[in-house]
This record gives structure tokens, sequence and C-alpha cells, in this order.
């Protein structure tokens, strides 16, 4: 079963819904092709309202290169105190319909560690929603060939720019629903997630950002032993 990292990172866009990728339905018939090169480490490995790995946090690696609306990613993640290995490879397509962004996407999962899970494919759709103010509200699913379920998650943002320094600040929240994916003990509400990220451009392409998040556990969670966790990070990107 996946148990793939959502990093609370893609300031101001959607966090974390189409963790296979990271694009965007601003603009997919212009501009010119971007490439990311990222480092992140975490307190906690978390997804799906659960400690993935019950010890230790997790340090992790990524590039991802978008043109047009294509984008393709790479993704590795280690253990800093068990012996957990993942490996990601994902691709995926952006558009917009209207004021609607829309987003599909496939990713390839290899686990490797003490306990190495088999391979997993995840096929991921996604929505943001055009609603007043500065909100931002998206929908998302994916779907596990591996475990034979779905997860889907409905994600609210308000991002705040800090006057003129590029400074984003953004408080959120997140519903989590597991229909199979995580448990097959519960279909239904599996989890509520709220946090604060904040992202500082530090020049020349590269990006600091920290968040913090709480989670608490749903009724699904609750079943598979789980309990509300409270973990944070801090992720060095550079864009070209």
């Amino acid at each position: 079963m996946s148990c793939l990292q959502s990093l609370r990172f893609a300031l101001p866009s959607v966090l974390g819904l189409l963790p296979a990728v990271e694009t965007s339905a601003a603009d997919p018939g212009t501009g010119e092709p971007s490439v990311t090169i990222s480092a992140a480490w975490d307190s906690a490995y978390v997804s799906e309202g659960r400690d993935n790995l019950g010890d230790g946090g997790l340090v992790s690696a990524s590039v991802d290169l978008a043109w047009r609306g294509v984008a393709f990613s790479g993704w590795t993640a280690h253990g800093d105190s068990v012996n957990y290995v993942e490996h990601n490879l994902g691709a995926g397509y952006s558009f917009a319909l209207g004021p609607v962004g829309l987003s599909v996407a496939y990713t390839r999962l290899e686990f490797g560690g003490e306990d190495e899970a088999p391979g997993d494919n995840e096929f991921a759709v996604g929505c943001t929603l055009p609603v007043p103010g500065a909100i931002e509200v998206a929908v998302g699913a994916r779907y596990s060939t591996e475990a034979e379920g779905t997860f889907m998650e409905i994600f609210v943002q308000r991002p705040v720019a800090l006057g003129g320094t590029g400074v984003v600040l953004a408080p959120y929240v997140m519903f989590g629903f597991d229909y199979g994916y995580a448990s097959a003990q519960h279909d239904g509400a599996n989890h509520t997630e709220g946090g604060l990220a904040l992202e500082c451009p530090l020049g020349d392409g590269a990006t600091l950002s920290v968040y913090c998040a709480h989670c608490w556990a749903g009724r699904d969670v609750d079943l598979d032993g789980g309990r509300d966790l409270t973990w944070g990070g801090v992720r060095l990107a550079f864009g070209f």
C-alpha cells in the first residue's frame, strides 16, 4: 500500500492533493520549462492520518520537471531513525476548464528497508475550485492498485502575503476520507488535519519553507489503533 508523502510546501498552490507531481493549471498553454530540485526533512512521516514509521522522521529529495501542464517527478526518501526507503516516479497533466483547474497523475512506488513492501501504482485526480476572496479550495482522490482502494481529500487554505517581502503564510485545513485505501475496516471519515506553512524566497530561485501540522484521528484511524499526531518539517528548493 502506498504511504506517499504529501509535502505541505507548494504555496500558494494546492498542497499535496496530487502528491505524485506538483503541477499547475494556471496557464498550461504557455510558459517556459521549469525544473525544481528540493531536499526536505519531516519530523514524522505522516500520510492518511497515520505515522508510517512509528519512530523518527524522514529525509527526502525530489526533482520536478514541468512544461505546459505536463510534469514529471522523482522522489526518494529514507527514514532517519529506522531502516525505511521509498522511491516514487510520477507523471501528470494539469489544465484549466474555465475557472476550474483539473489534474490527473500516475505514480509508481517502490519500497525498501527491513519491512520491504510490494510496489504500488497510484492514479490520482484533483480539481481546484473558484471561491470568493483569497480562499483556495481543492478536492483530490487517488486510487491504489495494491490496496484496491481510494483515498479522498478536501483541502482549504488561505495564503497571506506578508507585505512586499515575498514571504507567504498559509493556514490550512484538510479532511480525509478512506475507502479501502488505508484500511479495510471502515469506509468514510478518516481524519482532520490543520496546519500552518511559511514560504520564504531566498533569491536566485531558492526557497525555504517550514510547516507545522496537527492531525485529529477519525474513526478509520481509531480502528487501526492510530492516534492524534503533531509534526513539522523544513524544505529547501531551487527552481530553474
